[in-house]
């Protein structure tokens, strides 16, 4: 018997808003994308055909929805040109301390005494 949580996990509003969170977003400042075809000899997308030689194009000539479309595409390899991205939590590694700190002064051997 079907419980209520997994009805409601089915449901298809519930899948397309699990399907969102998933999608690749638009670096900050991207300027451009390099874009070819998978798999495919051509392929259309916002107005574009791509084959299997990359096409770049200009950012700035898409809209938040078409550069949303073109990297979610998995008929596309698409490469974000320029632009950064987020900065992600490293839970692995550490960076190395770079600080201008003074190493401390070395401790003179001590004599023994016996």
């Amino acid at each position: 018997m079907a419980t209520d949580e997994m009805i409601q996990a089915s449901h298809p509003a519930n899948v397309v808003a699990e399907a969102e969170k998933e999608k690749r977003k638009p670096k900050e400042g991207a300027t451009a994308y390099k874009v070819r075809t998978r798999g495919v000899a051509a392929f259309r997308r916002c107005g574009i055909t791509f084959g299997v030689d990359p096409v770049t194009v200009d950012a700035a000539s898409m809209t938040e929805a078409q550069k949303l479309e073109l990297l979610n595409t998995e008929t596309l390899v698409v490469e974000e040109v320029g632009g950064a991205d987020p900065p992600k939590a490293d839970h692995h590694h550490h960076a190395p301390d770079h600080s201008s700190k003074a190493p401390p002064p070395a401790t003179p051997p001590t004599a023994s005494k016996k």
